[in-house]
């Protein structure tokens, strides 16, 4: 079976947003003559998507055809088509059954360059492809959800599917496909995940947290990604209550008192923070060790430098491998403890014999004055991939050698950078706020952190 460039597009492209797993592709419709699609004015306008910042989002522009069916036309968001490419135009056939709203999609044409290409230029041999899922009319909000690959090839004979790489092509009739969507449609995991487009100037990652809540109010993961989303918006006492939650609903989960402690910390409970590190630190089987940092970060933010010295120095002397940032907390740890000299003599005896990455050499030359402007204080120039960690203790070098300024803007450009590590976003909030800046923080477009 040759599949054409066209499925392809169609089967990852069509409402992405960054959601995941592969969706299924049928050679046959949902829809018949005799069984046609159905009219949902509420589906027409324009919707974009939860997650912008995803490679895969598009802009929805959504039309009726005077055929039974939408046209949409789907565009990379401005501010993310550093490559720009033109739309991509689908057909969209809305198909009622029951009381359950699905569609079927299809590929019409794509922009390449001048050019427009559709399905049809490909050949007669090339394969089309449906798209189909489920779709909810929310109040300014659609809920979309595709047929996933794995779960149909786990779930329907052979007969059903063929498999084509990552996705699963269903060979099926249309009335077969109908019953099983329609028999299995409240199956969640036979969608994949879930994802959101919303109207314009709408709060899409505030409404989406909130239904995925509603939803899912006992799931780890949905609790997890919501208190987080809380946390990016300044709301400490929510996100606590949700992980508060999550581990009376599931004590045994190590990442519930990992979120909780973050949730904490955000509030400047670190007794609370340190019970629920230990906590998760007992229950994770895979690498407990990790949590130490955290336990002594716990003590730095606290104020209490000589205890976060004291886990410090036990960590990086325990470290199977050689790490700038453990020699860099103790570092900061003696020097803002008092011990100035102490400090300085330890952080050069550990940069004369450290052995690690390029980036960690560089990290302890420039703590220790030997190197200026390194590249992770060029905030008007930031790098896709960023760590904010390392940010982090720049800002906290700058504050140990009494650069007040830049410090501030480093914990700034943590605290305002789209999709910032959460961890180091709350540390930089607390810092802020305990050298009695005020955070300031610029509004964040569509997407939450993670």
């Amino acid at each position: 079976m040759k599949v054409s460039l066209a499925l392809l597009i169609s089967s990852l492209l069509l409402f992405a947003a960054g959601c995941g797993g592969t969706p299924a592709v049928s050679l046959n419709s949902l829809y018949t003559k005799q069984q046609p699609p159905t009219l949902e004015p509420g589906i027409e306008g324009k919707w974009l998507p939860e997650e912008a910042s995803s490679a895969e989002a598009r802009n929805l522009d959504v039309r009726n055809d005077d055929s039974g069916c939408y046209q949409a036309n789907a565009q990379k968001p401005a501010e993310k088509d550093d490559n720009p490419s033109g739309p991509e135009l689908y057909s969209i056939c809305l198909v009622r059954l029951q009381d359950k709203l699905f569609f079927d999609s299809e590929l019409l044409t794509k922009q390449f360059g001048t050019e427009s290409v559709s399905p049809n230029d490909l050949g007669n041999g090339i394969v089309r492809g449906h798209v189909i899922g489920q779709i909810w009319l929310l109040k300014d909000m659609l809920r979309v959800a595709r047929l996933d690959s794995d779960w149909i090839e786990k779930n329907t004979p052979e007969n059903f599917h063929v498999r084509n790489g990552s996705a699963a092509i269903i060979t099926a009739s249309t009335t077969d496909l109908r019953k099983l969507v329609l028999e299995h449609s409240n199956d969640d995991s036979i969608w994949g995940n879930f994802f959101y487009l919303c109207r314009p100037d709408i709060d899409c990652v505030s409404r989406a947290t909130e239904d995925r809540l509603a939803r899912y109010p006992n799931d780890a993961k949905t609790l997890q990604q919501a208190a987080v989303f809380y946390l990016s918006r300044g709301d400490s006492d929510k996100a606590v209550a949700l992980m508060q939650h999550a581990v009376e609903t599931a004590p045994e989960q190590e990442l519930n008192h990992a979120y909780l402690a973050l949730a904490l910390a955000s509030k400047r409970d670190f007794a609370g923070v340190r019970r629920e590190l230990l906590l998760a630190q007992k229950l994770d089987k895979d690498d407990p060790e990790s949590y130490a940092d955290y336990i002594g970060v716990s003590y730095y933010l606290e104020g209490n430098f000589q205890e976060a010295s004291r886990v410090f120095s036990h960590g990086h002397a325990t470290e199977k491998e050689p790490s700038a940032q453990s020699v860099l907390w103790n570092y900061l740890s003696l020097a803002r403890a008092g011990h100035r000299k102490e400090a300085e003599a330890f952080l050069s005896r550990e940069t004369a014999h450290f052995t690690g990455s390029a980036e960690d050499n560089l990290l302890l030359l420039e703590a220790a004055g030997h190197v200026t402007n390194p590249p992770w204080a060029d905030f008007a120039h930031p790098k896709d991939q960023e760590d904010e960690s390392v940010v982090f203790l720049y800002a906290e070098n700058c504050l140990a050698q009494g650069d007040l300024k830049s410090a501030r803007n480093a914990f700034e450009h943590i605290i305002n950078k789209q999709d910032s590590d959460i961890i180091s976003q709350v540390m930089s909030k607390l810092e802020l706020a305990r050298l009695g800046f005020q955070v300031s923080m610029k509004r964040r477009r569509r997407s939450s952190t993670s």
